[in-house]
């Protein structure tokens, strides 16, 4: 596959890029190939580096990804039903939780604002028995903190609820929160040699 370097500012609709992947050209595929990486790279990598993850990784991930699509595409079981985006970050999603169950690394999964994807979850929804484990790390945390994470994904409420409900001036105000208490959460299992020994504690 080309390296995607020097690409250009070519239209990169997602009707192009299959019927591109579609043809039997090999320049047309790796047309499609750039397209699809100019178009979407950031979006996987935003997931898998607020999900403990590096670029390094965030590129094979979305290598393995398009080669994913790319079967799928010839073979008909993708025939653009659904949004190539949605498509596209539910197997790199896929991959990157495989990556971490494997690796033993757990995150919480963030989703992306804007994106038309599943409901957004947690790895601890995968596993309901990694719920109290969960609990136990958000309440390493400040009180602040502790509240936004377990309205959001304990609670399922919205952005604008929670900014609502915390008197904060809006949605956005409430989303940077969000983030940099994940940010904290990571930072946390990043420099805590004792955290992991205390969530195995908590698994039992």
């Amino acid at each position: 596959m080309k390296q995607f370097n020097g690409m250009n500012d070519e239209p990169n609709n997602d009707i192009q890029i299959l019927e591109l992947l579609r043809s039997n050209r090999e320049d047309d595929q790796n047309k499609g190939f750039i397209l699809l990486y100019k178009k979407y790279f950031d979006m996987i990598y935003s997931m898998i580096r607020l999900n403990s993850g590096y670029k390094r990784e965030a590129e094979d991930v979305f290598q393995d990804t398009m080669v994913v699509l790319f079967k799928n595409i010839r073979s008909g079981v993708f025939r653009g039903e659904s949004r190539l985006s949605t498509y596209l970050y539910s197997i790199a999603r896929f991959r990157w939780i495989k990556y971490l169950q494997k690796s033993k690394r757990m995150v919480l999964f963030e989703d992306l604002s804007g994106m038309e994807v599943t409901q957004p979850t947690a790895v601890w929804q995968e596993k309901p028995n990694l719920t109290h484990a969960i609990t136990c790390l958000i309440e390493k945390l400040d009180t602040k903190c502790q509240e936004i994470l377990k309205l959001y994904y304990f609670d399922k409420m919205s952005h604008s609820n929670i900014a609502e409900k915390l008197g904060l001036s809006n949605e956005g105000i409430a989303k940077q929160k969000k983030f940099r208490c994940i940010k904290k959460l990571m930072e946390l299992l990043e420099n805590d040699p004792n955290l992991k020994t205390e969530l195995e504690k908590c698994l039992n």
